[in-house]
Order: C-alpha cells, then structure tokens, then sequence
C-alpha cells in the first residue's frame, strides 16, 4: 500500500501537477516583499511546463524506454529447447461492466498471453502458466487470459492459473505455491519488453538464472524520422514515458528492498 502510494505521487503527471500548483500559490500576489517567492514560482511553473512538454514528445519517450525494452531480445528455437513450463505475468483487465459484456484481457496483457502462447507451443512446454490476481473484482486478470489460451487451442488442462499475485515481486513466489514442481524446471518467462529487466530480477530471488529464459513481448519502443510533427506532444507519448518511469521507480524501489 506504501509503494503504491508513493508511486503515484511520484509519477510525472503528479510530480507536475504539484508543481504547477506551488507555483500558482507562490505566483499569486507580486509585490516587493514577495518578490523572491514570486521568481520561484514562476520557474516552477516554467519548469513543469517544460518537463511536461518533454515527456509528451516521441524523442524523449523513446529515450526512456530504449534502455530498458533492449535488456533482452526474444529467444531463438535453441534456447527454448528444454523449456518444461511458460509462465505468463498479466498486465491488467478490465471487468465486465455495462458496455462489455464479459471481463477481458487489457491491451498488455493481451499482447503478453499471444506471444506466451506461441512460445508454449514453440518450445513445446507442458505448462502454461498464468499469474496474476485483480483485487475485490470478481474475474481475475489470470482468468481473463486463460480464456484467451484456450480460443487459441491451448487445452485446459495443460493450463495453471495463479490469482493471488497482484504486484512483480509476488508472482514467482505465487506460482511456486501454485506450482511447486516449477522448482526444478527450466522455464520461460514471458511479459512486456518494458517490464522484463524487474521481472528477471524479481524471479531471480527464487529461480537459478539457468533456469529463466526471458521471452518478452509488446515492445513500446518505435523511433521514427524527426519531423516538425516528430516533437509535437502527444498522450501516447506521455502514457509511454510514465510506463517507463513506473520502471525505473519499481526498480530502484525493488534496489533499496534488496
């Protein structure tokens, strides 16, 4: 609950929504007495304004999220041999609600149980396992995507649901409680490029590293030729630079845990 907290008051948006409203309350009379409390507003305000801008460009998006997606590129038909079981992390869902008729697998995760089953069926596993809670819903996110799994043809059976999980670091602790042969098996491990540097270390407190084939997928890095449109601001830039600074907070969160 802590980390939560913190992280959401440290998130780009929020560090710059509190700064722009210091700035606004330092700003709001001008006068000689206050005229020092007034310049550090305005350059707090200039400050956030900048930094919004920033973060909402392509460029400096794809800067933050290059040195983390390039961690590991996806495995060749040899490293998956003796793979025994894929474990795929969700990456949210959404519950049924008026609109849709039935809960079902965000963008994320959709794109990581895809690729989570094709590496199943590449390296010929005997497990799919899926993990991941969503807490006070009634559908987790790990069923959601099972039902994904089983559409493309992967069998029920074959199948192992973990919903109890519900940040990176419980998921290898809860699917060795849901799993406890996953021990001794060499597995894959498949979630976003993004996500893959926390995953691995997180999974390395209770796996051998030769035990861990990291698999990721939904790559969020896209660099393409400067234009004026090239540093116009966009959503999808800002979304993409708070995915990547949510990794580099979880990250250096993860370091100071140990």
């Amino acid at each position: 609950m802590f980390y939560k907290l913190v992280k959401s008051l440290v998130l780009p948006l929020s560090v710059i929504l509190i700064a722009m409203i210091i700035g606004l309350v330092l700003t709001r009379r001008r006068n000689a007495e206050k005229r020092r409390r007034f310049r550090a507003g305005r350059i707090l305000l200039i400050t956030a304004a900048a930094l919004l801008y920033l973060l909402s460009v392509p460029p400096v998006a794809d800067l933050l999220v290059r040195p983390l997606e390039s961690s590991y590129t996806r495995p060749d038909a040899a490293a998956l041999q003796g793979v025994q079981a894929v474990v795929v992390l969700t990456g949210g869902a959404g519950q049924a609600n008026a609109l849709r008729p039935e809960a079902a697998p965000g963008a994320v995760s959709l794109a990581r149980i895809v690729y989570g089953v094709e590496v199943f069926r590449a390296s010929g596993a005997q497990h799919l396992v899926i993990t991941g809670a969503a807490p006070d819903q009634a559908v987790s996110e790990a069923a959601t995507m099972k039902a994904v799994a089983v559409k493309m043809g992967v069998p029920t059976d074959r199948i192992v649901l973990e919903e109890k999980a519900t940040n990176t670091a419980e998921h290898a602790p809860r699917v060795l409680e849901a799993m406890p042969e996953l021990a001794g098996m060499k597995i894959a491990l498949v979630t976003s490029a993004l996500h893959m540097p926390r995953s691995v270390g997180a999974f390395r407190k209770h796996f051998r590293s030769e035990q861990l084939v990291p698999c990721p997928a939904d790559w969020l890095y896209n660099p393409e030729p400067w234009t004026l449109r090239t540093f116009a601001p966009s959503a999808d830039s800002l979304a993409k630079s708070t995915n990547a600074c949510v990794e580099y907070i979880g990250r250096m969160w993860y370091w100071l845990r140990g």
